[in-house]
């Protein structure tokens, strides 16, 4: 209210949670706007707020835009939603953005000089059902369903086909809501209409509608097989229920962010299970096209398109700077049919998939004409060295082993089987120009694991690095349930004409703005992707911090980078501030010797599980023969010793072996012996100050950064990495309070133990 009161407004002036019901075909919603300044009585700046840590996007743009459409006979001038730090706007009339609030004079100022914008008829039913779609995301999700059922259970179409004919209904209904606005005519998709014209034809209702898709597809033809270009439903009724459910929603009116949750929300309920491992999130396909910033004039392409969200948004990206470019709108128009023909491009390998992605680029407005159907790998439809950006998200570690297309990839040279996610690599790097750029999802394995250094080893003689993100584990595990730890990989196909970019950007993503944790999708308000796209823009020394639950980022010198790891944790550590740190590595050796195995020996076995997450002091030691391990071989710890886990080092399980523990301690090759060696930074009577300072939640992620896997459970940290770890030596602290906390710690260590072990006694004396 302060704010709005310095531009010149009274509380007079201003109407607050005014209701506004809204009613499209058979469905109804009743929304609030949160302030109306009013100029006359009549509200003519419309702001909508939303909580602090809601991320604003085009839909909340769009619904406060849509209110501001309806709230009187004449729109409002303009309509803002803020979140109290960020604020977006936007001119009713034109559309154009508004950087800020006009004050009260500005406002009066403008208003003397607004033609009249009173929508028509057409145009109003476009934006009751526009917000109809945005308030009803929830009853869309189950009309579709519904629609898919009543397809299936009374017109008897086969599951497996009934997801196509739901494609051609919807073909149809965003033709004619195309067809309505641009020709200012009736919306036939209605049962009303359907009814009228049957009756004044003579004609069946379900012939009338296939007549309109037959001008669908004659509109957008190529979209299907010769043999599939017709309705398969022969029930009337079951027609008509499917229309006359799906009539009062907006599919083409809406803004992009809608047509996604629309088009989405077909998919999961058409699909099912299956559509899952085709499906890219959004909040990764924005990052990634933010982030990768098409321009008009570039061509774009993704070899592995699945359901087509990268084309579209890299699409609605490129046409928004188009639209408001401020160029003479022929001039746009020419730019966006040269947009449309030629410089989108994809492939998919399946023919339901490669139709969802067509239909998919028509509700977003155009751009199929270049969507081919078939294996990428085999080439042909998509030619090499063409393209200014690859966008995508290959298949994930499945083997693919047609030896007549492996012959022809480097990567693939003598071998009988290559992971697709690779071949993909090879195939993108050569659909670009020289100074081209990918941006890729992969396993982040591939970045840092042994087991892929040659593959990295062939990257880097390709490519220059530009920015590798890492994500959480589980971020597609509601999208086929895979708990894969990915990441975003960032590369410049080398040109020998240019200088390669002097710094790599990095950075690991916790939070992504849904439940990674969860089989089912659930949105969640920290996206930390959105401040990690703001960090990239600029450089900056040293770590940053994003949020609150250990996202970060920084930026590290190309030459660096080398191919024993290319992940973000790798860029992070080469970014640490080491004036000031000691590398851990200085200060201890980190042994990793092991024992062979004897099956006929008693061995004290210490399980990791054993090892406290909360302290990291061991709670149980068994006596285990060797012939009941699994393992072919075993690491010795003697009392006193440092250890530490590699595996998952989130749980902190870091500590001191008990002076009365058995000796010698066995355990498995997942526990490292932490031996103190000769240094200037930490005394030998003050070697486990450094166990309170491993297990603080800044050293952990740093950790965590440098560890590798294929998810958060499974990271390990290697022995080299965990050498680098970067100590502050501020935190060793005077000597003589080190040495002080060091005999604390083994004796509270000790104390532990002894308790732990007199209260199994007395459990077991009394059993």
């Amino acid at each position: 209210m302060p704010y709005l009161r310095s531009l010149g407004y009274s509380e007079k002036e201003m109407r607050f949670e005014n209701p506004i019901t809204v009613q499209a075909g058979s469905r109804k919603v009743t929304l609030y706007s949160d302030i109306e300044i009013l100029v006359d009585g009549r509200p003519e700046i419309i702001i909508d707020a939303k909580k602090p840590s809601h991320t604003i996007n085009d839909t909340d743009v769009l619904q406060v835009t849509s209110y501001a459409k309806l709230v009187d006979v004449q729109s409002a001038y303009c309509a803002f939603v803020t979140n109290g730090h960020d604020l977006k706007g936007v001119n009713v009339s034109t559309g154009a953005a508004m950087p800020g609030i006009p004050s009260k004079n500005q406002l009066i100022s403008s208003l003397s000089r607004r033609p009249k914008n009173i929508l028509t008829g057409i145009q109003l039913r476009e934006v009751r059902s526009t917000l109809v779609t945005i308030m009803s995301q929830d009853v869309l999700y189950r009309v579709i369903k519904e629609c898919k059922d009543i397809i299936e259970k009374q017109a008897l179409i086969r599951s497996d086909q009934s997801f196509k004919e739901m494609t051609k209904i919807l073909l149809v209904k965003m033709n004619e809501e195309r067809r309505a606005l641009k020709e200012a005519r009736e919306n036939r998709f209605s049962r009303q209409w359907l009814q009228v014209s049957a009756e004044a034809s003579g004609a069946q209702q379900l012939e009338v509608f296939r007549k309109l898709f037959e001008e669908a597809t004659n509109k957008y033809s190529g979209i299907y097989d010769d043999d599939d270009v017709s309705i398969q439903i022969k029930d009337e009724d079951a027609l008509l229920k499917v229309v006359d459910r799906l009539e009062p929603f907006s599919f083409l009116g809406t803004g992009d962010d809608i047509k996604g949750a629309v088009y989405e929300i077909f998919l999961k309920t058409t699909l099912r299970g299956e559509f899952d491992q085709y499906f890219t999130p959004r909040e990764l396909v924005d990052y990634i096209v933010e982030a990768s910033d098409p321009q008009y004039g570039e061509r774009f392409v993704d070899p592995a398109a699945g359901s087509g969200g990268f084309l579209i948004k890299a699409f609605t990206h490129v046409n928004q700077v188009l639209q408001t470019s401020g160029r003479p709108a022929h001039d746009i128009l020419v730019d966006e049919r040269e947009l449309v023909e030629k410089h989108i491009w994809g492939q998919e390998a399946d023919y339901d998939l490669h139709v969802l992605t067509k239909i998919n680029m028509i509700m977003h407005g155009d751009g199929w004409n270049n969507i081919y159907q078939g294996d990428s790998l085999l080439g042909g439809h998509l030619p090499y060295g063409t393209f200014d950006l690859v966008l995508e998200n290959p298949p994930f570690t499945t083997s693919y082993g047609n030896k007549a297309v492996l012959k022809n990839y480097e990567t693939a040279f003598g071998r009988d089987s290559q992971e697709l996610d690779i071949l993909f690599v090879e195939l993108s790097i050569r659909l670009l120009k020289p100074g081209g750029r990918m941006f890729i999802i992969l396993p982040e394995g591939l970045l840092n694991l042994p087991a892929y250094r040659d593959f990295r080893d062939w990257l880097l003689g390709k490519v220059w690095l530009s920015q590798t993100i890492s994500l959480p584990a589980g971020a597609f595990q509601p999208f086929g349930r895979s708990a894969s730890k990915t990441c975003i990989l960032a590369v410049i196909k080398k040109d020998a004409t240019s200088a390669p970019p002097k710094y790599v950007f990095g950075a690991v993503a916790n939070n992504i703005g849904y439940d990674t944790g969860k089989t089912t999708y659930k949105a969640l308000e920290r996206n930390d992707l959105v401040d990690i796209l703001k960090e990239s823009q600029e450089f900056f020394s040293g770590v940053h911090q994003i949020g609150r639950d250990g996202s970060v980022a920084a930026w590290c010198p190309q030459s660096d980078i080398n191919t024993e790891r290319i992940d973000a944790g790798r860029i992070l550590s080469g970014a640490q501030n080491e004036d000031g740190c000691t590398p851990l590595g200085e200060m201890f050796d980190v042994k990793s010797d092991f024992t062979p195995l004897n099956t006929d020996s008693l061995y004290s076995y210490l399980e990791v599980p054993w090892i406290s997450d909360i302290h990291g002091c061991i709670q149980r030691i068994d006596s285990v023969k060797g012939s009941d391990l699994t393992a072919s071989r075993l690491r010795a710890l003697d009392s006193g010793d440092i250890y530490l886990t590699r595996i998952n080092p989130r749980k902190k399980r870091i500590g001191i072996v008990p002076t009365d523990a058995p000796h010698p301690v066995m355990v498995s090759g997942e526990v490292y012996t932490l031996k103190w060696k000769d240094n200037n930074h930490l005394p030998y009577e003050s070697r486990y100050a450094i166990i309170p300072i491993l297990r603080s939640d800044a050293i952990t992620q740093q950790i965590c950064n440098l560890s590798t896997g294929s998810s958060s459970s499974r990271a390990r940290i290697s022995v080299d990495s965990l050498k680098e770890l970067q100590i502050p030596t501020h935190l060793l602290g005077n000597r003589h309070i080190a040495e002080e906390q060091s005999k604390n710690i083994q004796i509270a260590t000790d104390a532990y133990w002894n308790a732990i072990n007199s209260v199994n006694h007395v459990m077991e004396s009394i059993l």
